[in-house]
């Protein structure tokens, strides 16, 4: 098993310095966070053993803080580290697919994102916004709750984009069907329930396709 100083470092190195990217404690706290998420739900086990914890400013790891906050909200700059070990391959696809959905985010967009999911929320419950804390974030309730916005593509993990938006409403598609009635489908669920219920749809001419789905809902 990774520490969480190993997935801190993953992170740091793909950070495309001489483009001018850069890095700060608190957005790499909050990648750190996301990786061991979505470990919870793709490999159904923690990445990492240290707790995350919910702090005022969202998830954190206190070893990683400890290591980085001589930089407080500057950038961190690049270094070589030596790994005690290499990432597993199931662990490096993990961790390349949270960098690709969550990476492009800044520090102020993870802390906002965070702040809004019932993770952190829940772990905080009780607690003014001001008020510091080291009660752990539930490994259960990341499960829980990022599972609904990720699946599996082909064998592979997909993250759905929508799980970078604060409000993560689901968009639901109204469908008519041949008997009258009427049936409200999520869009990830579209093409499935087309698939298996064609001959129940009524079909219609619509001036704005839903995916490339020419039908009136």
């Amino acid at each position: 098993m990774a520490t969480a100083l190993e997935v801190a470092h993953y992170f740091l190195n793909k950070v495309d310095r001489e483009a001018g990217d850069a890095i700060t404690s608190l957005r790499l706290q909050k990648l750190i966070y996301y990786a061991q998420a979505w470990s919870m739900v793709f490999r159904h086990q923690p990445l990492f053993e240290e707790q995350v914890q919910a702090w005022k400013d969202g998830p954190a790891v206190y070893s990683v803080w400890k290591r980085y906050k001589q930089y407080e909200r500057d950038a961190i700059p690049q270094e070589t580290v030596t790994m005690e070990r290499g990432f597993q391959p199931d662990e490096l696809q993990l961790l390349d697919i949270v960098w690709e959905i969550y990476g492009e985010l800044s520090a102020s967009q993870l802390w906002k994102l965070t702040h809004s999911e019932l993770p952190w929320i829940e772990a905080r419950q009780g607690l003014a916004p001001s008020e510091s804390s080291q009660n752990p974030i539930s490994l259960q309730d990341m499960k829980n709750y990022y599972e609904d916005f990720g699946s599996f593509s082909k064998g592979n993990p997909f993250i759905e984009k929508e799980v970078t938006e604060v409000n993560k409403e689901k968009t639901v598609i109204r469908i008519c069907l041949k008997n009258g009635s009427q049936e409200e489908i999520e869009l990830k669920d579209l093409g499935t329930y087309i698939a298996e219920n064609s001959q129940n749809i009524q079909y219609e001419q619509s001036e704005l396709p839903v995916e490339g789905i020419d039908l009136l809902f």
